[in-house]
């Protein structure tokens, strides 16, 4: 291929958010590998080379037409206020989870908003805050720092924080509690505007594809068991299947045929109890690795 048609995709350089990065590029079949300290990688099936960065530069280096695509936080992209301008949402990868939240000391009273007015509050998210506030019309003041944020009541600098949060442990360890979420985030694939060509954006299509596949694999299991003839129909009923199962006849002329189906939903143990009750046997529930439509 044309090295000038292969694609720039920027990842996070450390992090869970890079573990989670590399974790789906390899679900999705891309081969690579990153020696230690080493920041560019090419893969050697796909047109496509990865860079490592700070999470914080991609936008801008989206923005800027360094790079073509990127696996970003979607709260940095709103911090950055990259949107709509220079850089587009492809699509949500379904991990790294958070909530950008406004926290005060577990004692503090809180009944709304308003009880911000006027109040100090450290964040390493200003513009996202400045919204917020700004919709809400509330004076308050904003105290940037760049870590350790939950820190800050307990040492004077702040009366509140504004901060990412996925589990609270933080916060509660730090004698905080959330009363605030004012932007929800994920990671995202996002792509500088207007800036692929026609075989670039071919093959960013059929990466999203790839994405796809792997979220819905890990968002569905496969279903196997043993059923009599005549009860089919009502296990058929029971098993969380957006599409008829599959029965297949057993060998040696058995009155039992096998059942097999993709559930897109959870199948819990008491589905399986319940697929028992019916006369189910044989019931395994598996893992799927990959999946197209």
């Amino acid at each position: 291929m044309n090295p000038s048609k292969r694609i720039t995709l920027a990842i996070q350089s450390k992090g869970r958010l890079f573990d989670d990065s590399v974790s789906l590029l390899k679900a999705s079949g891309l081969d690579f590998r990153f020696a230690d300290g080493q920041l560019r990688s090419p893969v050697r099936n796909y047109p496509i080379d990865l860079i490592r960065v700070r999470n914080d530069d991609i936008p801008t280096l989206l923005e800027k037409q360094v790079v073509d695509i990127g696996i970003v936080g979607e709260n940095t992209l709103i911090e950055k206020q990259v949107c709509n301008e220079g850089v587009e949402v492809l699509s949500k990868l379904n991990f790294g989870a958070c909530e950008l939240c406004i926290a005060v000391p577990e004692a503090s009273a809180y009944s709304g908003p308003a009880d911000l007015d006027g109040v100090r509050i450290a964040t390493s998210y200003p513009n996202t805050l400045a919204d917020f506030m700004r919709r809400n019309s509330i004076d308050y003041s904003a105290v940037q720092l760049s870590g350790s944020i939950e820190v800050a009541p307990g040492a004077g600098l702040a009366d509140a924080v504004c901060d990412l949060v996925s589990t609270g442990g933080t916060l509660r360890a730090n004698g905080l509690r959330a009363v605030e979420t004012i932007a929800t985030s994920e990671a995202v694939l996002a792509c500088r505007r207007g800036g692929l060509e026609l075989e670039q954006q071919k093959s960013v299509d059929r990466l999203i594809d790839r994405f796809n596949g792997v979220k819905q694999a890990q968002e569905t299991k496969y279903i196997m068991l043993h059923a009599p003839t005549g009860a089919v129909e009502d296990i058929a009923a029971i098993i969380p299947s957006a599409e008829t199962p599959t029965v297949l006849e057993l060998s040696g002329g058995s009155s039992q045929v096998a059942v097999h189906a993709v559930c897109n939903e959870p199948v819990f143990w008491d589905t399986m109890e319940t697929l028992r009750s019916k006369g189910a046997t044989s019931i395994l529930v598996l893992p799927i690795e990959k999946m197209l439509e």
